[in-house]
């Protein structure tokens, strides 16, 4: 083989190593991402407040259990906002 081809099929070897490596990181970078669930707490609008009888003022979060049930939590302050309602036993 002349020193061309030996060249060229080198610097494709050196690409094709470079890809895989690029993929292959990505992918695990992915994976470590997936258990991680984002969530924004939800709360009642001015018209459910109304319906819950609440003080317009009030502040009220709301978030679902796993069963679909909806849970109601009045917020007094700040660090009563509920981030991740999977740690909240709702029985």
């Amino acid at each position: 083989m002349n020193k061309k081809k030996i060249i060229i099929l080198s610097s494709l070897l050196l690409v094709l190593i470079v890809v895989i490596v690029l993929l292959f990181t990505l992918n695990n970078n992915n994976k470590e991402n997936e258990g991680q669930k984002e969530y924004t707490p939800m709360f009642l609008n001015e018209e459910q407040k109304q319906e819950f009888g609440l003080n317009p003022e009030t502040r009220a979060q709301v978030f679902y259990d796993d069963k679909g049930k909806a849970i109601y939590r009045i917020i007094r302050k700040d660090s009563d906002i509920i981030t991740n309602p999977e740690a909240v036993d709702s029985k």
